[in-house]
């Protein structure tokens, strides 16, 4: 990778319009080429990942400042996916070792999940324009609620990355558990609204947008599991 870094030098700015790790010199060298595609894609994760903690930030506190940064990463998810699907598929039909041959269609799953991590984060500018043109607002349980999730969710993110940067397969096993309790939690939150417009405490406008707000979340956490389901092909190619 250093040696790689000398001969293509990346800078920050260009960092936003290109991909860093994948260099079509490197496809003669599957192995390689495998593991950058790894990195590039837990990078996109990334990518996600803030995006939807930016989402957060725009339906719990109103910072309008999170929708350009949405959209931008928007459009830098979608080229990866492209870029990095283009690059599997032609890495694909190289010479390639059984386990090698196995990975490529298991990361191009991976690609799709990740890039529907910025569709999740795009639908809440929806939802906040929709809270904003309804002069609606969410109760402070409910806003409790979703700052909970979320902290649960980048727990879920951090343990992943444990096994896409540090090969550890303890990591996506926490990954997947952790998705098993956010769908507790969200079972909880969702009975918690429920009674909310029982009782009148929220309107029933608000109350169906926070639903949707928690079905969206409940996603985000099935698509992270799909790429942790993964991680055991991954770690059969891509070894410290």
């Amino acid at each position: 990778e250093k040696i790689c870094m000398l001969i293509i030098p990346r800078t920050e700015k260009e960092r936003e319009t290109v991909l860093e790790y994948l260099e079509p010199k490197l496809l003669n060298s599957p192995l390689i080429a495998l593991e950058q595609a790894v990195k590039e894609v837990t990078y996109m994760i990334k990518k996600g990942q803030n995006s939807l903690n930016d989402a957060c930030d725009l339906i719990i506190n109103g910072n309008e400042g999170s929708i350009p940064k949405i959209l931008e990463r928007e459009d830098i998810i979608d080229r990866l996916q492209r870029e990095i699907t283009e690059y599997l598929v032609e890495l694909s039909r190289r010479d390639l070792e059984l386990a090698e041959a196995k990975l490529i269609p298991a990361l191009i799953h991976v690609v799709n999940d990740a890039e529907r991590l910025g569709d999740h984060a795009e639908a809440f500018i929806e939802l906040y324009n929709l809270l904003r043109q309804g002069e609606l607002s969410f109760t402070n349980s409910a806003l409790s609620e979703l700052k909970e999730l979320q902290q649960v969710l980048n727990t879920q993110f951090s343990a992943l990355y444990e096994t896409l940067e540090k090969h550890d397969l303890e990591g996506a096993k926490k990954a997947i558990h952790t998705g098993r309790r956010i769908k507790e939690i969200i079972k909880q939150f969702t009975e918690n609204q429920v009674h909310r417009l029982d009782t009148g405490e929220c309107s029933v406008k608000a109350g169906v947008i926070f639903l949707d707000a928690l079905a969206h979340l409940e996603r985000v956490s099935d698509h992270v599991v799909n790429i942790a389901e993964r991680a055991e092909i991954i770690l059969t190619v891509v070894k410290p």
